[in-house]
């Protein structure tokens, strides 16, 4: 999570177990005068700050993983379950997602040091059976993050639920938070370059989808957001998700009552070459050696992301989505596969 945004590695995706392929970047506009709501206009953004109440978020859950020493968030959505991004369950191996080996989980704490806060219930274990690991069957992880949902089953459910362990409620099957004000949390990378400790929150909004597409959909390039699975929120210049974010929830509301309305899946360049199709278009050229460069040497979980060539040469002041809106599976278009699953976890042997 950003807080003020300066010194950060910019990385594509928040678990990157693959490349892109490097693309024509010869955009054309593509309606952005039409977005109705304006990136001109005053901000609903607050800058990140920590939580310091774990009451307020008895829902949200660390996960880690073997593999690339990846970090992500989730959040408890029953006494057995935990809502996640695939790509924080998943690595690449030869182009295609494979389950971790392991899935460490912490809940009812606040930072993510391992039982530090036993006296709210803070508990953590770890999941070795792949079959306890539930990933969309959509999710290809190697071009696209699109389903990008996984479910994972805890060794034991939480027996009773308290003030800093709870369910988070889940957003109604089909509904759409176009506008709504939300809160993105997550221990993710900091202006410092570094993973916080601490779980960090900033306040943003859902945008339309029309300004989603006019980010994300421009012409001669691949489609990356789909208005009918994703949504996509922040990008105003604030705040934003970065590196070990991913999984984390967005949620509408606070505390028990909190609405689940997204996931944090996948962020953009710095703002240099950040914004609707035109104005990408002007750093063409240095856009696509910049993709091609960083991409291939990123991996979302390492430490390894100051490691690219592009970045060492030109010494760039990279950012984490903060001047284009992230992009994450929109839980009511997903709700009855949540549903189904989660279940099925939840009452398998």
């Amino acid at each position: 999570m950003l807080r003020t945004f300066s010194y950060v590695v910019w990385v594509y995706g928040l678990l990157v177990h693959s490349v892109l392929p490097s693309t024509s970047t010869r955009v054309a506009r593509v309606g952005v005068d039409s977005r109705n709501d304006d990136d001109d206009a005053s901000p609903v953004i607050i800058y990140g700050g920590l939580v310091s109440d774990r009451t307020t978020v008895p829902w949200m859950a660390y996960l880690t993983t073997p593999e690339d020493n990846a970090k992500c968030g989730g959040s408890l959505i029953s006494a057995r379950v935990i809502l996640t991004a695939a790509q924080c369950v998943t690595y690449d191996s030869g182009g295609s997602p494979v389950k971790s080996s392991a899935v460490t989980y912490q809940l009812g704490g606040i930072t993510t040091s391992s039982l530090d806060e036993i006296d709210n219930g803070e508990f953590s274990a770890t999941q070795m059976d792949p079959n306890a690991i539930v990933v969309h069957e959509g999710y290809t992880g190697t071009t696209r993050f699109v389903h990008d949902v996984a479910l994972v089953k805890m060794l034991t459910p939480v027996a009773v639920f308290t003030n800093s362990i709870r369910p988070v409620v889940l957003a109604a099957q089909d509904s759409s938070p176009e506008g709504l004000p939300v809160t993105i949390l997550g221990w993710g990378f900091t202006e410092s370059g570094s993973y916080s400790v601490n779980l960090l929150s900033a306040g943003t909004d859902i945008r339309t989808n029309d300004v989603c597409q006019s980010y994300w959909n421009c012409p001669l390039q691949p489609t990356f957001f789909d208005p009918a699975l994703q949504t996509c929120f922040g990008g105003r210049g604030s705040n934003g998700i970065c590196t070990g974010d991913g999984g984390g929830p967005v949620i509408h509301g606070w505390g028990p009552d909190a609405v689940q309305v997204g996931i944090n899946s996948f962020v953009r360049p710095p703002s240099s070459f950040a914004g609707p199709c035109n104005v990408a278009i002007s750093k063409s050229g240095y856009f696509s050696q910049f993709l091609h460069g960083v991409l291939t040497g990123l991996l979302m979980g390492s430490n390894s992301a100051t490691s690219s060539s592009s970045m060492s040469q030109r010494q760039t002041r990279l950012e984490c989505g903060i001047n284009t809106p992230a992009v994450g599976p929109k839980v009511g278009a997903y709700r009855a596969w949540i549903d189904f699953n989660a279940d099925a976890l939840a009452t398998s042997a």
